[in-house]
């Protein structure tokens, strides 16, 4: 380990690896080199099942095969793991200073296989510590190596709270990729067409049934990737109902655009929304203001309590709530019916009133009927 290193010099690589699964493999792969091991190995362990993370891909005693063997065969007997998930999240330890001798030299995880890759000495890092599942980072020493001295322990211990810190931001933007990709595959199957715009009308997003109806629209389209109405008194008023939605102008506020259709039925309710933070697109574009357009098209009609939910951003008991009041009840009708206090009908209606931008009850009635019956 070089005398002179500073922790400085390895942690921005692991930052940059929260968004690059290549960039912390190559930033674990550093931190191999630096404490001189033959290899690193990061897993997640949750019950009995171990599996791999990032494994050393030049290490020739690491192969795939060596990796699964240990998975299916050893990690069951490995007498390194109770010490593994007997240590707290940001914990380290090596195994000479936990594990007996004696242990170590009767154990099959050493005597066949590590030995069979001509490794030994075990240095163990605690990542994360989750509610169903822990990560953890082991380096492993060739056998003819010394253990891992006390000054490398030090060095670890200063580099471990920021490796956890970025192994868990990774952990939460892998887990938010995977629920945008699955609200953007809900948004794909929804019948009402729904474009997503910035505060110039760039569009951003645009679901199946917006792309076939924009097809189809005389009267709106996209021009050099804008949303642009062929009337300019239209694009005038879209142009000002978006501004509105994204709050350039003042309060962010929803707004409504009537469109000639050019054929049955002759105009479509085109809805401009702020987009809700608890929107499923929020999360790529939370950055900057957006405005959300839903419109409905002939033969594509919410129906249903989830559709509406994912449209709008909703929970299932605000579009339960919206759909109530689309179809003639009130908030005090709503809360008998479902068997609810009415300070909680009206906090259902105060949350559906801000993720929809809108002000009053009636104008979520009118949203809610041209989602559902068109016009």
């Amino acid at each position: 380990m070089p005398a002179h290193f500073n922790v400085e010099q390895l942690t921005p690589a692991f930052y940059e690896g929260i968004l690059d699964p290549g960039q912390w493999t190559q930033a674990l792969q550093d931190l191999r080199e630096l404490m001189q091991s033959t290899c690193f190995h990061q897993v997640e362990i949750e019950g009995t099942t171990v599996r791999t993370i990032a494994v050393s891909q030049d290490a020739p005693q690491a192969t795939p095969v060596e990796v699964q063997a240990y998975e299916q065969h050893y990690a069951a007997v490995d007498v390194r793991l109770p010490l593994i998930q007997s240590t707290p999240e940001g914990g380290l330890w090596r195994d000479h200073e936990h594990i007996p001798k004696q242990t170590i030299t009767h154990s099959p995880i050493y005597t066949e296989f590590l030995a069979s890759l001509g490794m030994r000495h075990t240095a163990s890092l605690s990542l994360r510590d989750g509610v169903h599942s822990r990560d953890f980072l082991g380096l492993i020493r060739p056998v003819d190596m010394a253990p891992f001295s006390a000054d490398e322990r030090a060095l670890l211990e200063q580099l471990v709270p920021h490796i956890g810190r970025a192994n868990r931001l990774r952990h939460r933007a892998g887990a938010l990729a995977l629920q945008a990709s699955l609200g953007t595959a809900a948004l794909e199957a929804m019948p009402q067409a729904m474009v997503l715009v910035d505060g110039a009308c760039r569009v951003r997003y645009a679901n199946g049934s917006a792309r076939s109806s924009l097809d189809k629209l005389v009267s709106l389209g996209i021009q050099g990737g804008r949303l642009a109405c062929s009337d300019p008194s239209a694009q005038s008023a879209l142009l000002h109902h978006v501004a509105k939605a994204c709050g350039l102008t003042g309060p962010q506020q929803a707004g409504v655009l009537q469109l000639p259709t050019g054929g049955t039925p002759p105009h479509t309710r085109l809805h401009v929304l702020p987009l809700a933070t608890t929107h499923v697109l929020a999360t790529a574009h939370g950055n900057e203001p957006h405005a959300l357009l839903v419109w409905t098209a002939p033969s594509s009609l919410v129906t249903h309590t989830e559709q509406l939910a994912i449209a709008l951003g909703l929970t299932e008991a605000e579009a339960r709530l919206a759909l109530a009041l689309a179809q003639g009840q009130s908030v005090r009708d709503f809360a008998d019916l479902q068997g609810c206090t009415w300070h909680t009908a009206r906090t259902h209606a105060k949350n559906l009133l801000r993720k929809t931008g809108l002000h009053r009850q009636a104008e979520v009635i009118d949203l809610v009927r041209s989602l559902m019956w068109g016009g």
